[in-house]
This record gives C-alpha cells, sequence and structure tokens, in this order.
C-alpha cells in the first residue's frame, strides 16, 4: 500500500501545480486584459494529424511542482505557487527557456527572441 502512495502523492501535486497554473492564467487574462495561454488538448500536427497534448508553461508549472514535493502541504502550495507564478510571471520566461534548452540539445528549432 505505501509503494501506491508515493506515485499518488505525486500525481496529486502534479495535478493541483497544473490546476494553479491554469487558474493564474485566468486571473491574469480577466484582470490585466492579457491574452492567456492556450490550454488546448487537442492539436493538429504539420501532417494533419489529430494530436492529444497538454502544453503547460514549464517556467510556471516547475517551480510550483518542485515547491509542492519538498514542502508541506504539497498539494496546497503547489496550487498558490502555479496561481501565483502564472499570475505574476505569464509566458516572459519561456521562450527564454526553450532558447536555453536548444543550447543544450538542438532540436532544429530556430530561436525565437522577443
Amino acid at each position: 500500500m505505501r509503494l501506491l502512495a508515493i506515485p499518488l502523492r505525486i500525481l496529486l501535486i502534479a495535478v493541483s501545480a497544473l490546476a494553479g497554473n491554469i487558474a493564474g492564467d485566468y486571473l491574469r487574462q480577466h484582470y490585466r486584459g492579457r491574452p492567456g495561454h492556450q490550454w488546448r488538448l487537442l492539436h493538429t500536427n504539420q501532417d494533419g494529424q489529430t494530436v492529444v497534448a497538454l502544453n503547460p508553461v514549464v517556467t510556471n508549472f516547475l517551480p510550483a511542482l518542485l515547491l509542492g514535493l519538498f514542502m508541506t502541504p504539497g498539494s496546497l502550495l503547489a496550487f498558490a505557487a502555479g496561481a501565483l507564478t502564472s499570475f505574476l510571471v505569464g509566458e516572459r520566461y519561456e521562450i527564454s527557456f526553450w532558447d536555453l534548452v536548444d543550447l543544450w540539445v538542438p532540436t532544429g528549432r530556430k530561436p525565437t527572441r522577443r
């Protein structure tokens, strides 16, 4: 039973961080009038095939996830951290983060600068 509790705790914290990101993005869109992140579940790739995927903003999701994993109460802190970072930061650091990742692991993607 203990072996099942650890993955379930991690899953609960990840879902809480994602829910916090969605809530913070909604608040940012509502109060600041800026467009929100595209939280689509269905995408169409270049070949015209439908792909099911969820694209969280990694620079907002990872800090909330890490805070939730290493602090208590995890799910509450993950939700609060996700909501705060999405509301305050938005997608500001996302492009820079992926440009940095592209330097380490070349993917052939052209760097995007703002």
